[in-house]
């Protein structure tokens, strides 16, 4: 059985296990594999299970755990009658291969064990920080009958019999801390023959609550006898679970400016850019310059090594330098004024993609408010608008505002409000207009907070996000930098 989380498995990459000399043994053809083993006793049968995907920081745990995960292998992988693991890695594919083979002396369990007839449960009883979700990317895939192959759904829950014989569903309910019923798809031997005889698979049609209670009631009949289970297990609150750059190795021209991303995954499936948020660290320092999502080769050099860290969390990205060393011109503007500053890089961006400017005395002015008028025409600024000016123009912005009611923004429309400055609730209607929701004041705030457009003024809150308080310069560019980087990569129109 092969588990396939990210990509297909490499072709060129096999792995048989057998048993040779009272030992598991590996046979494989053109990689290297790394295994540990134990001493097998003849006769034994072994069961192998492999997981695709690139390994991170987590290492060799986050293949196991993935297998884990997946309900058609775990369902061996519970069984209470294996007695020897081994566990191996390769790693010179295009993906990383996790192999693990488990070892019975009799897969149905002997003596008493064989003739007593009982169920297993995972997620167990009182088990804790159990994941809210699943991709149903398992071969054969338990989710085919419903056409959901691919599908991100509910963290799977399995019931499986001690001794491998039959179980038959007849009842189950998942209930939720609220008593509220999870509705779920069925994956037994009635939906799955070919590949299903001793378990019954619950999977939530949904992604669970993250740090919720859920009961699961079970009914059903095994090796003749009935069953009936009642148990519970709370998932996991949502944290960071890694973070990773955008790609591990670049190359870059001496003088040469190229961007980089650096993404902060949690575990409620959720993601952030974490560019400007994390801390760097350069060795050789002197070699490259980093600011604000770019790069500047600076002197040549084969490994640059940048450490990122946000978190207690840490990604590596190997940088090399190539071309002439010759004298590098600092790309990005410094102002006078924003030292310190907690905008400092969303200024640099936004000066540096022509979003806006800075004043003629060096300085940026990052605390002065902004016009409705001024908030408009750098938003579309950003998302590189082109438009044509109006010949028979009124207003600096007039053609700004043509493209505004042309989509639907949530301007104010009048004339002589255009130059008054803008607070921070109409910012967040008009943000929420350009993703095509039509929302107006707190709900226009929330949806806000919910996108990860903002995290608000005080905190994530509606009434952290200050919405009465008039915008500043850096404010706006830090909304429409937050803005492209979770997502919102074009405007759309306003229903």
């Amino acid at each position: 059985m092969i588990f396939q989380e990210e990509e297909p498995a490499p072709s060129s990459w096999v792995c048989y296990p057998f048993l040779k000399n009272g030992r598991i043994e590996f046979s494989n053809m053109n990689n290297k594999i790394t295994f540990k083993d134990n001493p097998w006793k003849d006769g034994h049968r072994v069961l192998e299970f492999i997981w695709s995907g690139h390994i991170n920081e987590a290492g060799l745990c986050r293949g196991i755990q993935s297998l884990i995960n997946a309900p058609l292998h775990r369902a061996i992988m519970i069984s209470p009658y294996s007695q020897d693991v081994g566990v191996g890695l390769n790693t010179s594919g295009t993906l990383d291969n996790t192999v693990l083979n488990l070892g019975f002396q009799n897969l149905y369990g002997v003596d008493e064990g064989y003739r007593n007839t009982y169920t297993v449960n995972y997620p167990y009883d009182n088990q804790k920080d159990v994941p809210i979700f699943w991709y149903a990317n398992e071969m054969p895939n338990p989710l085919s009958t419903y056409h959901k192959e691919g599908a991100k759904v509910g963290y799977p829950i399995s019931i499986h019999t001690s001794n491998m014989r039959e179980l038959t569903f007849t009842a189950a309910s998942i209930k939720d801390d609220k008593n509220n019923d999870v509705p779920y798809y069925l994956a037994d031997r009635s939906t799955m023959p070919q590949s299903i005889s001793a378990d019954v698979i619950l999977i939530p049609k949904e992604p669970l609550k993250s740090g919720t209670t859920y009961t699961v009631h079970f009914e059903g009949v095994g090796g003749g006898t009935k069953v009936t289970n009642d148990w519970s297990f709370t998932t996991q609150a949502t944290q960071l679970s890694h973070i990773e750059f955008e790609f591990m190795n670049a190359d870059i021209i001496v003088g040469e400016q190229k961007r980089f991303k650096l993404t902060a995954y949690y575990t409620d499936s959720t993601n952030e850019d974490i560019t400007t948020k994390a801390q760097y660290v350069i060795d050789p320092v002197s070699k490259i310059e980093l600011s604000n999502g770019s790069m500047i080769g600076k002197l040549a050099y084969d490994n640059i090594v940048v450490k990122a860290t946000y978190q207690n969390k840490t990604a590596v990205m190997n940088i090399k330098v190539t071309g002439p060393n010759k004298p590098v011109i600092n790309k990005f503007p410094v102002f006078n004024d924003i030292k310190d500053h907690w905008a400092s890089l969303a200024i640099e961006w936004g000066t540096n993609e022509g979003v806006i400017d800075g004043y003629d005395d060096g300085s940026f002015k990052a605390n002065k408010l902004v016009s409705e008028a001024e908030f408009i025409t750098m938003l579309l600024r950003a998302y590189k608008i082109s438009l044509q000016e109006d010949p028979v123009s009124t207003h600096w912005a007039d053609k700004y505002y043509s493209f505004a009611k042309e989509y639907n923004f949530a301007t104010s429309n009048k004339e002589d409000a255009r130059d008054s400055f803008i607070n921070r609730t109409s910012v967040a209607e008009i943000i929420s207009g350009i993703d095509g929701v039509n929302k107006s004041g707190n709900e226009a705030i929330q949806y806000l907070l919910d996108k990860r457009y903002s995290n608000g003024k005080n905190s994530a809150t509606v009434e952290g996000y200050a919405g009465s308080e008039n915008l500043t310069r850096a404010e706006a560019l830090q909304f429409i930098k937050n803005i492209l980087e979770n997502g919102l990569s074009q405007i759309k129109k306003r229903y």
